[in-house]
C-alpha cells in the first residue's frame, strides 16, 4: 500500500482487498502510516463499490481527526457522490 500511495498509481481493487484485510483483521501497520491507510482504502472503496468498508474507514478517522474536520468533510462527500446521494454530496 505505501508503494502504491508513493507512486501515486490507482490499484483501487488491490487497495480495497489487501488494505481492507489489513484493516479488518487489526494487522499492524506502522503508526504514522495507520491514517493514510485509512484514506487510502476509503478512496479505494468507493472507487469499487464497497461502500460498507468505506464507512468502517471513514468512522476510524471521524474518531481519530473529528467531525470538523475539512478534510473528512471532502470524503464525506465523495461517499455521498459515490453512492449517488447528489443532495448529501453538495453539503
Amino acid at each position: 500500500l505505501r508503494q502504491i500511495r508513493s507512486s501515486q498509481v490507482r490499484l483501487p481493487n488491490v487497495v480495497a482487498h489487501w488494505g481492507g484485510m489489513l484493516l479488518t483483521e487489526k494487522r499492524v501497520i506502522r503508526s504514522e502510516e495507520i491514517w493514510s491507510v485509512y484514506e487510502q482504502v476509503l478512496i479505494a472503496a468507493l472507487d469499487v463499490g464497497e461502500f460498507e468498508l468505506g464507512q468502517i474507514c471513514y468512522d476510524a478517522l471521524q474518531n481519530r481527526f473529528g467531525s470538523e474536520s475539512a478534510r473528512l468533510g471532502r470524503l464525506q462527500g465523495m461517499m455521498a457522490e459515490a453512492e449517488k446521494d447528489w443532495t448529501q454530496a453538495r453539503s
